[in-house]
Formats: structure tokens, C-alpha cells, sequence
């Protein structure tokens, strides 16, 4: 299995296997500490949509819905700081994940991993 291949399935688990933890936050009635638990709600399942619709993306190697992972990470990574912010252990996870997905999605797209231009 070539790296490509790997980050094409890797990066969708890790947004899937997001989604499931906050789908099973609401269905187990658990708010976020500090917020309304109706809120909390909806916010999660929306940034649960929208971890599963960056899945979808990257699993299917759609280059023209790119925004959507792009949205999707910045939203882990937005998740993480408020969630950390109320307490929860669990925003340290995501914290270290969002940028681990973005490498993966750059990888399976075949992006160069590189810092600035290249002068070849």
C-alpha cells in the first residue's frame, strides 16, 4: 500500500471517527461543559456533517470540493480550542488531529509536502 493510498483512507477515518464521538455525545445526552445542552447539540451534529462530508471528499478524491475538507479541519481544529477551552480532555485529541489530517489530505491528493516554492 502506497502512502497515497494510505492517507486516501486514514484521513477519512479520523474525520468519520470524529463525527461518531460527537454523534455519540448527543445521542448520550453529554453537553459540552459550559454550554446549553441545545446548543451543544446542534453544533456538534452540524460539525458532525461536516467531518462526514469532508470524509466523503477525501475518500472519493474530489478535487472540486476541496472547501469542504478545508472547512472541516478548521472546524476540528476551532472544536479542540472551545472544547478544551470548557475542560474536556478529549479537545487535546482533536487539537493533535487537525493537523494530522491536513498532511493526510495533502498526501492523498499527491500534494508536495514542502515549506514555500519550489525553484527546480
Amino acid at each position: 500500500m502506497t502512502s497515497r493510498m494510505f492517507a486516501r483512507v486514514a484521513a477519512p477515518v479520523l474525520f468519520a471517527g470524529c463525527a461518531a464521538l460527537e454523534i455519540a455525545r448527543v445521542v448520550v445526552g453529554r453537553p459540552w461543559s459550559g454550554f446549553n445542552a441545545l446548543e451543544s447539540n446542534v453544533v456538534g451534529l452540524v460539525l458532525a456533517a461536516l467531518w462526514l462530508a469532508s470524509a466523503a471528499v477525501i475518500a472519493t478524491g474530489t478535487k472540486k470540493d476541496l472547501y469542504v475538507v478545508i472547512a472541516g479541519s478548521f472546524a476540528l481544529l476551532a472544536h479542540a480550542v472551545v472544547t478544551r477551552a470548557g475542560g474536556s480532555t478529549l479537545g487535546l485529541v482533536y487539537l493533535g488531529l487537525a493537523p494530522v489530517i491536513v498532511l493526510l489530505e495533502r498526501i492523498a491528493r499527491g500534494s508536495p509536502l514542502v515549506w514555500g516554492r519550489s525553484h527546480a
